[in-house]
């Protein structure tokens, strides 16, 4: 790969990863490396002829395998795809939308901590298929779970999900 090349691709794909890696490991330092060794690890190996989605897939199954494999070496499972990103910043372009736009960041708030909330395979699997939109057949190879205890954790997560955001709402205290 050219100087130009790597500079492009690193612009378009680290900030997709290093957030992939901070939502599986919750840790930024280590997100962070972790983004950067899948770039050299595609830039060293370039495998040839990829079309940009192939290599956007082939970086994100890297980046997820290796996020896993920190995990697993640390023994961090309780910490999985904790969202600690900002907010970003509301412009003043009326009193209506900065209202509305507060609404929706409020809600986005209260969902992400009540993903925080569920057990660490129900985050996994619930942000690999809702967020990244992976297929059942590809997080099980990446995983090693099979296909139907997927889909269970998938419906169980969302029940749970929901059920967390409407003790949220009701004013419950969460006993998760």
């Amino acid at each position: 790969m050219t100087r130009e090349e790597t500079v492009k691709l690193y612009n378009e794909q680290s900030r997709r990863l290093y957030t992939m890696s901070l939502r599986i490991t919750g840790q930024p330092t280590e997100s962070e490396e972790i983004m950067h060794d899948t770039l050299l690890k595609f830039i060293s190996s370039a495998p040839g002829g990829l079309s940009p989605q192939q290599t956007s897939s082939w970086l994100a199954r890297t980046c997820i395998r290796a996020s896993i494999d920190f995990l697993r070496k640390n023994r961090r499972l309780e910490e999985i795809f904790l969202d600690v990103e900002k907010v970003p910043d509301i412009e003043d372009e009326g009193g209506d939308s900065v209202e509305k736009e507060m609404e929706i960041e409020m809600e986005a708030a209260r969902v992400k901590k009540a993903i925080s909330l569920l057990p660490p395979k129900y985050r996994m699997t619930l942000h690999l298929v809702a967020v990244e939109g992976m297929q059942y057949g590809e997080i099980s190879r990446l995983t090693g779970i099979g296909e139907s205890t997927l889909r269970s954790l998938v419906m169980r997560g969302k029940a749970k999900l929901l059920s967390i955001l409407s003790d949220m709402a009701s004013g419950e205290g969460v006993k998760y």
